[in-house]
C-alpha cells in the first residue's frame, strides 16, 4: 500500500498536480508523515526537483531546486502568467464569497461552497446582484446567462475546471475548495512583498519575479 501511494504521489507531483486533502486525501496524509515526505524529496532531488508546501500546510507541489536550470524560469513565469491572467476576477470572487458568508470567512482549502448560500446572498442584496453582474460581464467568469442562479452555476463550473473546486454532488450545488487557493494566497503574498521593488531610476530595468 505504501509503495502504491508513493508512486501515486510521485506521479501527481511530476505531472504538475497540487496534492491537497480535497483532491488527493490518501496522498496528502502520506506526505504528512516526515519519513514519507523525506523519501519523496530524495526521489525528486535525483531530477533536480523538490517538494514544496504552501504556507498554510494544506497543499504540496513539485518545485525546481535550481531556478537557473534550463527551462525553469520559463516554466515558472508561465505559471505566474496564468495566475496573473485570472487574478482580478479571482480576487473579486474571493471578496464576493467572503461577504456572502455569514461568518465573513475567506475561501480556503477544504471549505464547502454552497450554491444555495451564494444565491441567497445575491437575492437578498441589490449590491451583491450588481457585483455578480459585473463579475460575469467579461474575463474568466464571462457569462451570457440571464438569471443569477445560472451565473453562479457557471462561475462554480469554471472554478471546478480550473482546479479550484471539486464537486461534492452531481447537482452542482455543493463544492469543496482545493489547495490551489492556498497556492494562490502564497502568490499574492509574493506579489505584495515585491510590489515595492520599483527602481528609483527610470532608466533601470524593473526586477522580475524570477
Amino acid at each position: 500500500m505504501a509503495r502504491e501511494t508513493f508512486t501515486s504521489v510521485a506521479q501527481a507531483l511530476l505531472t504538475g498536480h497540487m496534492i491537497c486533502e480535497t483532491v488527493y486525501p490518501n496522498e496528502f496524509h502520506f506526505l504528512q508523515n516526515d519519513v514519507n515526505s523525506d523519501q519523496i524529496e530524495k526521489y525528486l532531488a535525483q531530477i533536480d526537483r523538490g517538494l514544496a508546501c504552501t504556507q498554510d500546510g494544506r497543499a504540496y507541489y513539485c518545485a525546481f531546486l535550481d531556478v537557473e536550470e534550463s527551462g525553469a524560469k520559463t516554466a515558472i513565469r508561465q505559471v505566474f502568467r496564468e495566475v496573473a491572467q485570472d487574478l482580478e476576477p479571482l480576487l473579486r470572487w474571493m471578496r464576493f464569497v467572503r461577504e456572502a458568508n455569514a461568518m465573513g470567512q475567506p475561501i480556503e482549502a477544504g471549505m464547502l461552497v454552497k450554491q444555495s448560500e451564494l444565491l441567497q446572498a445575491v437575492e437578498s442584496s441589490p449590491a451583491k446582484q450588481h457585483e455578480l453582474n459585473e463579475l460575469t460581464k467579461s474575463g474568466l467568469f464571462k457569462s451570457s446567462a440571464k438569471n443569477s442562479s445560472a451565473k453562479i452555476d457557471q462561475i462554480l463550473g469554471k472554478l471546478k475546471d480550473k482546479g479550484y473546486l471539486v464537486a461534492q454532488d452531481t447537482s452542482g450545488a455543493l463544492y469543496r475548495a482545493t489547495g490551489l487557493w492556498s497556492y494562490l494566497y502564497d502568490v499574492l503574498d509574493f506579489i505584495r512583498a515585491h510590489e515595492h521593488l520599483e527602481s528609483d531610476d527610470d532608466d533601470n530595468e524593473q526586477p522580475e519575479l524570477f
